[in-house]
């Protein structure tokens, strides 16, 4: 006879996990995006005095200059391991599943497209909305 110390909920257990995940990705998306549009009509200045200055611009052929910020996320991902024992009739018995144990690394960027006004001025009128998990 068989008994073991865990218990698998199967497919509901792992939606029962991504749920909050799911909901918090919702609520989160599009954030990066509404604070870009805080500058549209001000000076190129004002984003610079808040995230620093950008890691490149350049002219475009209609007249427009581009400001383009680079944001590179690391995060780690730790060694988990998982312990399953079981009772079986000749003794016990387990297995163990290691998960994790890795650096993951994105790349977001962030445009910003502006016009020349006044002397030396660049005024923003539009960016490019970054990438969904970049939000």
């Amino acid at each position: 006879m068989r008994t073991s110390n865990t218990k698998d909920y199967g497919v509901f257990s792992s939606l029962v996990c991504a749920l909050p995940v799911f909901l918090l990705a919702v609520v989160l998306s599009g954030c990066a995006s509404k604070e870009m549009k805080t500058y549209i009509d001000r000076d190129i200045t004002a984003v610079i005095a808040r995230h620093g200055q950008p890691t490149t611009e350049f002219d475009l052929p209609d007249g427009r200059r581009a400001f383009q910020w680079e944001m590179v996320d690391t995060d780690y991902i730790p060694d988990s391991v998982e312990w399953k024992e079981e009772n079986t009739d000749s003794g016990q018995r387990g297995e163990v599943h290691h998960s994790g144990g890795y650096t993951s690394t994105s790349v977001c960027y962030y445009t910003f497209y502006t016009k020349p006004y006044g002397k030396n001025g660049w005024r923003v009128v539009g960016f490019e909305k970054p990438r969904f998990e970049c939000e």
